[in-house]
């Protein structure tokens, strides 16, 4: 009887030790993720939504279990949340450009380096961009872009001065008497007050405003002005179009004229 029950001992921790052994456990996995890419808004310029969808791709050699985002490196106050490719998130910071950060750990533990994508938050706020971004020229092609408002909060008027690389790029056209101007709702008449740019130094200007009877502003999105560029070399790196001043000014204007502060301006660039 004793004979039987060692060997039934001895046959079950046999079995443990196989179950146990050199298989595959946690802590056998030191290697840990990698993300692969990190997206937010589909990699949008702007959002005039707090609520983003986030896009996540990782890979591990076990599995990826987990993520978490933040926006703040330390991830402070971040909570890890089961892994998923797509992911609804609520910023809780101010409008302005915000970078989101983002992990993702294994079973193990093992947490992956970080990774940051930023976006323009602009809930309360207009935002003035080039679309596209970047604009893609081979040398001595052309090509357009359109300066834009979105989010305009009763829009009345607007002056722009942008920048760019005169040894690079050449401006060949700007139009701002657009049919579908942003501040031309129907039945307005659209005053452009500044239609200019100088290859020289590199400068272009653009203004206008409404005018029609009974006019209390414009909300929404559209456009403000095109502008075609002429690469005169090859670009090897992106060449930005830069806001140097940005005026909006919003329903009612005061007298003097005085632009909100609410407005954020995104670069564009030329590659």
């Amino acid at each position: 009887m004793l004979l039987k029950t060692c060997l039934s001992s001895l046959l079950l921790i046999t079995l443990l030790a196989i179950g146990c052994g050199d298989g595959g456990t946690d802590s056998d996995d030191t290697a840990a993720p990698t993300i692969q890419s990190f997206t937010v808004a589909a990699g949008a310029q702007y959002t005039t939504s707090a609520s983003v969808t986030l896009a996540i791709s990782a890979t591990d050699d076990v599995g990826v279990t987990q993520m978490r985002f933040s926006e703040n490196s330390s991830f402070t106050g971040a909570s890890w949340v089961a892994y998923q490719s797509s992911y609804s998130y609520q910023f809780t910071g101010t409008d302005g450009q915000v970078t989101l950060y983002a992990q993702v750990r294994d079973a193990a533990g093992n947490t992956s380096t970080t990774s940051q994508a930023t976006i323009m938050l602009a809930v309360n706020s207009t935002v003035i961009y080039c679309d596209p971004k970047p604009l893609a020229l081979a040398a001595g092609s052309s090509g357009s872009i359109t300066v834009s408002v979105a989010n305009a909060l009763a829009l009345a008027s607007g002056r722009f001065v942008l920048t760019f690389s005169p040894s690079l790029l050449e401006v060949t056209d700007l139009d701002v008497n657009l049919s579908n101007h942003i501040l031309k709702p129907a039945g307005a008449l659209l005053l452009i007050s500044d239609q200019d740019f100088d290859n020289t130094t590199g400068t272009i200007t653009i203004g206008a405003l409404t005018q029609l009877d009974g006019f209390t502003g414009v909300t929404g999105d559209g456009p403000f002005a095109t502008i075609e560029f002429k690469a005169k070399t090859t670009i090897t790196t992106a060449t930005p179009i830069t806001f140097t001043s940005v005026e909006v000014y919003n329903y009612p204007v005061a007298n003097p004229p005085v632009p909100t502060s609410n407005v954020y301006a995104i670069n564009g660039s030329v590659q």
